[in-house]
């Protein structure tokens, strides 16, 4: 073979690389350090419209009612499709937003954020990448794969 056509080959490889990593496409990376459980659930935005919730904790849930530490993603869609979209904050604050808590009492608001959503139905996992960011510098990093926790939520 050639040195063009491998160079050619190569260079195809790269960019197969590239796409393969883009924020839409699978496989999702391994869940974030300290959660590797993810929930996913029904939810109201804060103006009442609807949302689903991410939770992604070290402890197995049954309810919403959550054992800590964990770390909550809310995304508030407004009427778009929640299926392979990447929601960022702040730049899009009314979009999205995450929260770690270490207690029930002890909460922080991420100061930015990013998730990207496969697909999303109501009888399968919903399987994702979250990034969070915290004033301290820390990151919340990782793939997840949400369980659909059921829940009757009435918003408005």
């Amino acid at each position: 073979m050639n040195h063009s056509r491998l160079a050619g080959i190569v260079l195809l490889g790269a960019m197969a690389g590239i796409s393969c990593n883009s924020s839409s496409d699978l496989p999702y990376s391994a869940p974030p350090a300290g959660y590797p459980l993810a929930f996913v659930m029904h939810d109201c935005a804060p103006w009442d419209g609807p949302a689903i919730a991410i939770v992604l904790t070290a402890h197995a849930l049954d309810s919403i009612e959550a054992a800590h530490p964990l770390a909550r993603v809310m995304i508030y869609p407004r009427g778009e499709l929640l299926s392979g979209h990447t929601y960022r904050w702040p730049s899009d604050p009314e979009m999205a937003a995450g929260i770690r808590c270490v207690s029930e009492d002890t909460c922080e608001m991420a100061t930015a954020g990013e998730v990207t959503l496969g697909p999303v139905r109501p009888d399968t996992p919903v399987e994702g990448r979250v990034l969070l960011r915290f004033v301290s510098g820390e990151e919340i990093a990782g793939g997840f794969r949400a369980i659909w926790l059921q829940r009757r939520v009435m918003c408005g």
